[in-house]
């Protein structure tokens, strides 16, 4: 028997003593333990056991991907990758892109669900990259956030900030559970951890498609905001729209009025007024008299909106361009709860 096998029984016997010089000891001879299979003097020591027992218990409970950890692994990183790509999915089918444009969109959402993958394996696997691996997902946090501070300052969009700022504290909150867990400590010991060539990759493809998408949506912003002049004399139109097409396609649109509303606005109704396609809205949450300055300035607002929803959703933009073709401007029509009318926002071709 092994001097460690004989410490399992001496260091919880009645009779151990401690000696600076030799270690632990039996009391009753003075000396190290000699036994090799059962030792005739062993006493138990039941609160000692009991006490060793709950260590290890523990120990072996710190080594489980449990608690917290778990939490961040399959809901931080798991599941907020996979939400983000289907949300990602969503957006691509909604937003016209060039091939290049598509093709950075796959590789920022491909590195992140793979980095979440690899991280989530690596832990479970104890792997010595483990930890940065989940570090590498918390930077592409970080460089969500700068990516959501450029939109912010591009089109002034609050909701983006708003988002960026969660990712933010979301990013925050993980970075300092990694570097401060005992958990995580006792999974992969920080003498032990790398940063392998894998993260490195992703960090650096991932990091290089927000780049480029942030130069390509300055690009395209920089082509739209230049005013192309038309002279309202050439303008012709498609003599092939007839005004049957657009009865019909007003009347596709009255079908799906619940489609046009939201929780904030009702869509009254589609219809025509002289040279324009109306669409006639109700703004629920306002059910008091304005000032005019308040109702010019929500016209303002909702005009940047409409313009903005206009130039990059290829959906709305396909619609309209119906209308456009066909000679027609189109009119959202805006009333308060009471459908007392409060203004109109006119886009025409020439907006797009």
């Amino acid at each position: 028997m092994t001097r460690e096998e004989q410490l399992k029984f001496c260091s919880v016997c009645q009779h151990r003593k401690m000696d600076m010089g030799q270690g632990l000891i039996c009391e009753l001879t003075n000396a190290k333990a000699d036994f090799e299979e059962k030792c005739e003097n062993y006493l138990e020591d039941a609160e000692k056991k009991q006490k060793e027992i709950r260590i290890e218990q523990e120990f072996q409970e710190s080594l489980s991907i449990s608690g917290w950890l778990a939490f961040f692994l399959f809901v931080g990183v798991g599941f907020g990758a996979v939400i983000s790509c289907i949300i990602g999915f969503f957006d691509l089918q909604n937003v016209g892109l060039t091939l290049l444009g598509t093709s950075l969109y796959l590789a920022y959402y491909g590195c992140l669900l793979v980095t979440a993958i690899l991280t989530i394996v690596a832990f479970y696997r104890r792997s010595t990259n483990a930890v940065s691996l989940a570090y590498t997902y918390i930077a592409m946090i970080f460089i969500d956030v700068i990516m959501c501070a450029y939109v912010y300052y591009i089109f002034n969009d609050s909701a983006t900030l708003m988002m960026g700022l969660r990712s933010l504290i979301w990013a925050g909150i993980w970075c300092a559970y990694l570097a401060l867990s005992s958990r995580v400590e006792n999974l992969i010991p920080r003498k032990t951890r790398t940063w392998k060539l894998p993260e490195k990759i992703l960090l650096g493809i991932y990091t290089t498609a927000v780049i480029c998408l942030c130069m390509l949506t300055t690009h395209d912003i920089t082509n739209i905001s230049e005013p192309v002049l038309y002279d309202y004399d050439d303008v012709t139109y498609d003599s092939e729209l007839t005004e049957k097409d657009i009865d019909y396609g007003i009347q596709i649109a009255n079908w799906n009025l619940d489609e046009l509303s939201t929780p904030e606005m009702t869509c009254l109704g589609v219809f025509k007024e002289n040279d324009m396609v109306v669409y006639s809205f109700t703004l629920n949450d306002l059910t008091e008299s304005m000032d005019d300055s308040v109702i010019e300035y929500l016209e303002e607002v909702y005009n940047a909106e409409l313009l903005n929803t206009m130039r990059y959703d290829a959906t709305v933009r396909e619609e309209l361009q119906l209308y456009f073709d066909a000679g027609y401007d189109v009119c959202y029509r805006y009333h308060d709860a009471w459908e007392n009318h409060l203004f109109d926002v006119v886009i025409n071709q020439w907006d797009l």
